[in-house]
């Protein structure tokens, strides 16, 4: 399967995607800045979500953090859900209460209990943005965009309740966490090709390794390893759609050290060959 970091969805006049599914279908491993709400109309999926599968039935809703590694697979033909991403990068001018919120949703996602107050509320905005997004209203963008901020102050205070039950703490500084983040991604991208290790990007931006370790799995549900490989492979996927080069000399122009270590991971991450993905995607 196909993995990628989804970026820029929406803008400024539309700070939100919204998709109303109704088939069995597999969506490819991603990851993207916006949160995401999804909810089961009817049927039955299961979706992997930062190392572990959560099974989603109907009338279930769940919430999916920012940067949230996932993927979806269909169980039951025919399920129908509507899945929408907000960008609060769009949505919200404040960088400070941007950050703060990103990091409240930055923990694998969750369901929200369909007997909570928070629950009704969400559903309720979630259908009539549904109903207003596949109309021809005249300034619906208007409406939507108020929805959006009404949605967000829901799921806000439902995450809030469920902190104080489970007296959970919030990390440290919202904008130096994702700061951090963001310098890993960005040190990864440019080092993939290399002989990368986690003590590599520790002393890069002076952090310990233990720290970064946590911090890593803490985020995407992985570990630093996991997350490179993953990374490689969809520069690898890439090039064996798009060029005519051999395999070995892709897979060794991608950081992986042996034909065999790459054999390994890509069979075990994309579930065939690499030489089988190149003929399925000709």
């Amino acid at each position: 399967m196909d993995i990628f970091y989804e970026k820029n969805i929406g803008n400024y006049k539309k700070p939100y995607k919204l998709l109303h599914h109704l088939d069995a279908f597999k969506f490819p491993i991603h990851l993207h800045d916006e949160i995401e709400i999804v909810f089961i109309i009817k049927g039955y999926c299961k979706i992997w979500l930062s190392g572990d599968w959560i099974y989603l039935k109907q009338n279930q809703l769940l919430l999916i953090g920012s940067r949230q590694v996932h993927y979806f697979e269909m169980i039951e033909p025919n399920t129908e859900q509507i899945i929408l991403q907000i960008n609060l990068n769009y949505l919200l001018r404040d960088q400070q209460l941007r950050n703060e919120i990103m990091l409240k949703f930055s923990n694998n996602g969750f369901t929200i209990e369909q007997q909570s107050t928070q629950y009704a509320e969400i559903l309720k905005l979630l259908l009539e943005f549904d109903t207003t997004y596949a109309s021809t209203k005249a300034f619906k963008e208007l409406q939507l965009y108020g929805r959006a901020y009404d949605i967000l102050d829901w799921l806000l205070q439902y995450k809030e309740k469920k902190d104080n039950s489970n007296h959970k703490k919030v990390r440290g500084n919202a904008n130096d966490y994702l700061i951090i983040l963001e310098q890993i991604m960005t040190y990864i991208e440019k080092k993939y090709k290399e002989s990368l290790t986690l003590e590599d990007l520790a002393n890069s931006i002076n952090l310990s390794k233990w720290y970064l370790c946590h911090l890593i799995k803490d985020a995407t549900g992985m570990t630093f390893t996991e997350y490179v490989h993953l990374y490689r492979l969809q520069q690898v996927q890439q090039q064996l759609i798009n060029t005519q080069s051999r395999v070995t000399e892709i897979a060794l122009d991608n950081g992986f050290k042996s034909l065999k270590t790459f054999n390994r991971v890509f069979k075990k991450y994309v579930g065939c060959s690499p030489t089988a993905y190149r003929k399925q995607r000709k």
